[in-house]
This record gives C-alpha cells, sequence and structure tokens, in this order.
C-alpha cells in the first residue's frame, strides 16, 4: 500500500468573486462549460471505487490500494475535481499534495499541469483556467520531508532555527549515527553498569560491539516510525516489568506460547513414527529406543512451557537433543523406512 494523502486548506472569497451558493448562474455560464470539461474528464471508464475516491466531499478520506492500480490518476482527477467544480473551487496554491518519492511528487504535477494545458486547448477564453495556470506551481505538491522542510523555513524564527539550515543526506546520517554510538558506548563502559554489561553480552559477537550498534539503530530506526516514540518506547519497558518472572511478562509469554506449539509438533510427529516404526521388528529394534528417548525429553518441555516455569522450560530445551538413529541395512528402497 502506497498512501497519498491531499488535503484542500480553506481560502476567504476574493472581493467581488460570485458567491459559491449562486450555482450556474451566479457564474455567467462558467459552470456549464467546467461541467462539461468534467464530464469529459470522466469519461474514462473508473472504477465504482475509483469514482468514490474521487468525488468523495465534506471529511476526511482514507484510500487503500494496491501497486499499479491507478492511484495517481485517481489523485490527479480528484485534483482537477476540486480544481473545476462549478460551485465550490479551489484555488490550485491552496492544494497540499504529499507523497513518499519525489519522481512521485514530479509525476503528479506534470499530469495535472499537462491535464489543465489540454482543457485550456479547448477552452482558451476560461479565465479560471487560466488561473489556475498560473498558481499551480504554487501548489505544495511535494514529499513529506520536502513539506515539513518548507514550513521549517518558514517559521525558523520561532523554532530557533538558523534559516540555512538543510536536510541531512544519508551519507551524513551514517557517520553521525557511528560516531553516536560510539561515543555513548564508551560513556557506558566508564560507568561500569552491570546491567550494560549484561545487554552487550546479548548482543555483540564477542569480538566487538558492531551487534550492539546495528541492534541501536534497527530500534530508533523503528521507533522513530511510531507518532510517539518516547512514549511507545516507556511504554513497552514496562511491559518487561522490572522484578517480575520473564515468564509472567508479554514477551515471556510469547515465547512460551511458541515454545509449546513447537513442542506439541514435534511430539505429535515422533508418536507418529514410533507407531509407523513398530510395524516392523527390524526398524522398531534400530529406532525405537531414540523415539522413546526423544519423546521424554519433548514430554518434559511440554511440561515446563505449559507450567510458565521460564527458567525450567530454558533448562529442558538447552539440554535436549534428538537421539542419534541407529543405521538400518537392507531397507534402503523400503518404503516403510521412508515413512
Amino acid at each position: 500500500m502506497v498512501p497519498v494523502f491531499l488535503r484542500v486548506r480553506p481560502r476567504a472569497r476574493r472581493p467581488g468573486a460570485p458567491d459559491a451558493e449562486l450555482g450556474p448562474a451566479g457564474r455567467h455560464g462558467r459552470a456549464e462549460k467546467s461541467r462539461e470539461g468534467r464530464a469529459g474528464r470522466m469519461s474514462r471508464n473508473w472504477t465504482e471505487e475509483q469514482k468514490d475516491a474521487i468525488r468523495a466531499r465534506g471529511g476526511t478520506l482514507l484510500v487503500s490500494a494496491a501497486a499499479g492500480s491507478g492511484k495517481t490518476a485517481v489523485l490527479v482527477q480528484r485534483v482537477l475535481e476540486r480544481l473545476t467544480d462549478p460551485v465550490r473551487p479551489t484555488d490550485a496554491d491552496r492544494l497540499l499534495v504529499v507523497t513518499f518519492t519525489r519522481a512521485a511528487a514530479a509525476e503528479m504535477s506534470g499530469r495535472i499541469e499537462s491535464e489543465i494545458a489540454r482543457m485550456l486547448e479547448k477552452d482558451p477564453e476560461n479565465a479560471h483556467l487560466r488561473r489556475q495556470q498560473l498558481l499551480l506551481p504554487r501548489a505544495h505538491i511535494s514529499t513529506i520531508d520536502s513539506f515539513c522542510a518548507d514550513l521549517v523555513r518558514q517559521n525558523f524564527y520561532r523554532l530557533g532555527v538558523a534559516p540555512d539550515f538543510r536536510v541531512l543526506d544519508d551519507s551524513e546520517d551514517t557517520v553521525l549515527r557511528s560516531d553516536a554510538a560510539d561515543q555513548a558506548l564508551r560513556e557506558f563502559y566508564e560507568r561500569g553498569d552491570a546491567a550494560f554489561y549484561e545487554f552487550v553480552e546479548s548482543f555483540s559477537s564477542g569480538r566487538d560491539d558492531a551487534g550492539v550498534a546495528r541492534t541501536v539503530n534497527r530500534l530508533y530506526d523503528f521507533v522513530r516510525s511510531h507518532p510517539f516514540p518516547r512514549r511507545w518506547m516507556k511504554e513497552k519497558a514496562e511491559l518487561y516489568g522490572a522484578g517480575r518472572p520473564a515468564g509472567k511478562t508479554v514477551w515471556g509469554r510469547t515465547l512460551l506460547a511458541f515454545a509449546r506449539d513447537a513442542a506439541d509438533y514435534c511430539i505429535s510427529v515422533t508418536r507418529d513414527s514410533l507407531a509407523r516404526a513398530a510395524e516392523d521388528e527390524k526398524i522398531a529394534a534400530a529406532y525405537s529406543d531414540a523415539y522413546r528417548s526423544d519423546l521424554a525429553g519433548l514430554n518434559g518441555l511440554a511440561e515446563a512451557v505449559s507450567a510458565g516455569d521460564w527458567d525450567r522450560a530454558g533448562a529442558a530445551a538447552r539440554n535436549f537433543a534428538f537421539q542419534k538413529l541407529r543405521p538400518l541395512r537392507g531397507y534402503g528402497g523400503s518404503p516403510l523406512k521412508n515413512r
């Protein structure tokens, strides 16, 4: 899903402009021409869902669609419908259209410009269309980060930001992150905090701290995708519950549930294998002891997991290993052995 957002900002009526409630008669025939142009553009075979997305008014609209489903075309049509609405037209410089890539923003702006030019060829005396053509370069059709940068530039004096600021590029971001991680690690090592050493042991390879830095960077990238990252971090940290048994935490219960499902599956397969081995005396003699040993270990693991005993379940998992099957000669092509 690639969402593209459209918001129309209200604008005060210009002095001398016809009232929006006057309708076609109050627009001296312009509404009739606009309606004809709109009908021509709507002659494309839009689906009902696309028509709904184009024509919906009066509230927030969220459209979800797969790649290649015509999202850009629908949004371009929606913009054109707003610009040429016969009752309540919107000026192009009052639009805010944000996308995720510069290419998408350029494509959308180009399509809108081309369509307005095409309509002017059919109706060169249309003053409203000529006005929209002039205002279009001032429309906010850009990436999300470009729009935010424009807001900061316009309000730098309120934000305490230098007016000549620029957006950090990816290479600079990588260097700064690496430097920040190195500095943070040095400071924590100097403190000698036991919890920090435990964290390092959990995520480093033993040779260096590259794994720790990667983990922190991945967490940072994930957290900043949330609207309130600090609050999200605080809420998730509380779920770990200092002093709470691991098996009683949210993540502990999730892992135990997964371990229980895995143990149940292995128990089912082992029991089935034991039953099939019993069908042949030689296979039973070669395999049954190993299967019974596996089954006992798996049952012990399942019991510990079901009881929510984190330490016992961890010990059972660490100490368990499937038994090696004894070699069985003379059954190379046996269907029973292959089963």
